[in-house]
């Protein structure tokens, strides 16, 4: 985020703490929302906050903030994952399509995690599937299904930290040895 990006971030953030007046959230807390916020672009904060100001009880968390911005940006680039009834509803699909032994034979995912989470329940178990055993098997795999994609996006908010981490570290490395240089001739 800009330094301008910033101080719009904290105005949208004022304004919109008022909607909830039973926040106890101060002007203090509002500015720990920036730097978790910071890999976002204003824009970004903006549109995530309309979204959750139309269905939020109380005033959004900023993992709240950043879900939000993760959805739409995902909605508005056609990357949404299936969720894990569609997913269910592929695998069943692919077990239909391809049998339990094609291990090779092309079958088009919508996206890797779905691929992922029919290799881990098993693809013969899949095609072997008793008609009694359905709603247990289909509640396993939405639970596997979904570990895998928060997993993922576990990773991808850990892989934005580390990235901020180490130009935190940079600086804060730069400005000791800058305070513990010999002085100069």
């Amino acid at each position: 985020m800009t330094p301008e990006d910033r101080e719009k971030t904290i105005k949208l953030l004022s304004v919109s703490k008022a909607i909830f007046p039973e926040s106890k959230l101060t002007s203090e807390g509002l500015a720990l929302y920036i730097p978790v916020l910071d890999p976002l672009t204003y824009d970004q904060v903006s549109m995530a906050m309309k979204a959750l100001l139309r269905k939020a009880v109380f005033f959004p968390k900023p993992a709240e903030i950043i879900n939000q911005a993760m959805k739409l940006h995902a909605q508005m680039t056609h990357s949404e994952k299936p969720d894990p009834g569609e997913a269910w509803g592929e695998a069943v699909r692919f077990s239909r399509a391809v049998g339990p032994y094609c291990r090779n034979q092309r079958f088009n995912w919508s996206c890797p995690e779905v691929e992922r989470a029919v290799d881990i329940f098993g693809r013969k178990a899949l095609w072997e599937l008793p008609s009694d055993g359905v709603n247990t098997a289909r509640a396993q795999f939405m639970k596997i299904y979904s570990s895998i994609i928060d997993g993922s996006h576990d990773r991808q908010i850990n892989d934005t930290v580390v990235v901020q981490i180490r130009g935190g570290v940079k600086a804060l490395i730069d400005s000791t040895a800058a305070a513990h240089a010999m002085p100069k001739k």
